[in-house]
């Protein structure tokens, strides 16, 4: 998994010649250890975000990401 975490994918399956099906299967290790992270901090006492509270999250991040571009 990427330093980056829950906010990025494995870019090295992109770099590397990897074929399709070992993309998907990197792909969905990296799911399955968001989700263990998930339930791994529910157990200690984190609450599951709401719906509404993620998307809220997503749109926030991308009015900033693109205020960020404008400086790039």
């Amino acid at each position: 998994m990427e330093y980056n975490g829950a906010g990025a994918e494995p870019n090295h399956i992109y770099d590397c010649g990897m074929s399709l099906g070992k993309a998907y299967k990197t792909i969905l290790q990296h799911w399955k250890v968001l989700y263990e992270i998930s339930r791994y901090n529910a157990r200690q006492g984190h609450a599951y975000w709401s719906y509404r509270r993620g998307k809220k999250y997503l749109k926030a991040a991308k009015h900033h990401f693109r205020i960020l571009e404008k400086f790039d």
